[in-house]
């Protein structure tokens, strides 16, 4: 996709596309902090895997980003 920026930020328009950037790269972040690879944080995340430690980090992860979200606001 030439001309593609991915810098530019889009308002979103509904409560599900807000949602869904808070989370872009949580799974990543928390992979990062834990020492795991992003693709085991996505499995339980969605919850094919389980984890008490991994959940528990994506959900304060998500925590943190929409308290960020509400400061921006």
């Amino acid at each position: 996709m030439q001309g593609f920026n991915r810098t530019v930020l889009i308002k979103p328009i509904s409560p599900e596309l807000s949602c869904a950037a808070m989370i872009r790269g949580v799974y990543s972040e928390v992979a990062r902090k834990l020492g795991v690879t992003p693709q085991h944080v996505r499995l339980v995340g969605v919850g094919r895997r389980t984890s008490r430690r991994v959940s528990k980090a994506i959900m304060r992860e998500i925590r943190l980003r929409a308290q960020r979200m509400e400061r921006a606001a």
